[in-house]
């Protein structure tokens, strides 16, 4: 292309060859970062909901079959993924429906068997399960090295 008898380039004259370089590492690392934090927030959010319905399983099962009481924490050891050998869940604990405890305020250690109909009254009772499992971030360890899941079911 001649324009007024000089042959135009046809890309311009300038180098800026090692500026975009630079730019797409600066762009292409914080990129990667938000990708890898993407994975871990989704991994941790599959490891929570896991240990929820887990709960929920022995929740489920404490209110049906209260007389086995030391099969809860089976019950949710089995409906845990196989590979998960690093859950701890500790024995049930049993407490009166009309009392404040709940997975915000935990009631005490101690009631690990269901209560007496004498002892809750027409309020009935409620079991308390709680389950945790080491999280290992991808991200630097931005989202603390556990996760917890809690259940209270209410039953007569």
């Amino acid at each position: 292309m001649r324009r007024r008898g000089r042959l135009l380039p046809a890309w311009p004259d300038t180098d800026c060859g090692g500026q975009a370089l630079a730019e797409f590492v600066l762009i292409a690392g914080v990129l990667s970062l938000l990708l890898l934090g993407m994975v871990d927030v989704g991994g941790a959010a599959y490891q929570s909901i896991a240990l929820h319905q887990a709960l929920s399983a022995g929740g489920e099962f404490a209110i049906n079959h209260a007389a086995a009481h030391n099969r809860i924490v089976d019950v949710v050891r089995q409906a845990l993924p196989s590979a998960w050998t690093d859950v701890t869940v500790p024995a049930p604990r049993f407490f009166c429906q009309d009392s404040a405890w709940s997975c915000v305020h935990p009631p005490p250690e101690g009631a690990t068997q269901p209560l007496s109909a004498a002892t809750c009254g027409a309020a009935g009772q409620a079991v308390y399960l709680v389950a945790e499992r080491p999280h290992r971030s991808v991200v630097a360890g931005m989202f603390g090295g556990r996760l917890e899941a809690c259940y209270v079911g209410r039953f007569q």
